[in-house]
C-alpha cells in the first residue's frame, strides 16, 4: 500500500523474468488533453533481462486510443540493468490525446508480447475547444517555450475597488503538446 499502489496477488508475470508487483488504480475520469499518472512496481525475477519496453495505453472497443512504451524510470532504467529480485517503481505520464471522443476507456500494460493486464477503467471528458482565433483588445507575440505563445490580453478596467478581484483575460495559442501542466500567473 506504499505510494498509493495496490499490490497484485500473485505478480503478474508480464514478460520472461518480469513481474508486475502492484500498480495506482487509474483516476475514475480524465481530461482529453491532460496526463495520466500511474506507478507500476516492477521485480526482475530472473537474471540477465532484456530491454523490455513496459506499454501503458487506453483501450475502447479493441482499438488503442493512447500508447506509451519505454524503459521504466521515463526511459532512464533499462531492465537490461536490473540484478535478480530488484523492485523498480515506474512513474508513468500517459497523455489522452485532445482529439479523443468522450466515453469510458479501460487503462492496460503490456510488455512485448505478452498478455495485456487491465488495470481499470476511466472515463474520458472532452475538454471544449477552440480553435478560432481570439480578438484581445491588446494583441502581443510572446512565447512560452516551444508549446505555447501568448497572443493578447483584455486589460483591466481602469478602476479597482480594494478588495475586489483584478479582471484580466490572456489569450493563448497552442504551439504543441507541453508534456506536462503549468500554471500561469499574474
Amino acid at each position: 500500500a506504499a505510494l498509493g499502489l495496490r499490490p497484485l496477488d500473485p505478480p503478474h508475470r508480464a514478460a520472461p523474468g518480469l513481474e508486475l508487483l502492484a500498480y495506482t488504480q487509474p483516476e475514475a475520469r480524465v481530461d482529453t488533453g491532460l496526463a495520466l499518472e500511474v506507478r507500476l512496481a516492477w521485480r526482475c525475477a530472473a537474471p540477465g533481462l532484456p530491454d523490455y519496453l513496459p506499454a501503458l495505453r487506453l483501450m475502447r472497443d479493441g482499438g488503442v486510443l493512447a500508447e506509451e512504451a519505454l524503459a521504466p524510470a521515463y526511459g532512464a532504467y533499462p531492465t537490461s540493468r536490473w540484478r535478480s529480485g530488484e523492485v523498480v517503481v515506474d512513474w508513468r505520464d500517459l497523455q489522452v490525446p485532445p482529439e479523443v471522443a468522450p466515453g469510458p476507456a479501460e487503462l492496460q500494460v503490456v510488455v512485448a508480447d505478452g498478455e495485456p493486464l487491465t488495470l481499470g477503467e476511466l472515463q474520458i471528458d472532452a475538454v471544449p475547444r477552440s480553435f478560432v482565433a481570439p480578438s484581445p483588445a491588446v494583441p502581443v507575440t510572446m512565447s512560452l517555450g516551444p508549446f505555447a505563445a501568448l497572443v493578447g490580453y483584455d486589460p483591466p478596467p481602469p478602476e479597482v475597488h480594494p478588495g475586489e478581484p483584478v479582471p484580466l483575460t490572456l489569450y493563448w495559442r497552442a504551439l504543441r503538446t507541453a508534456g506536462q501542466e503549468y500554471v500561469v500567473f499574474t
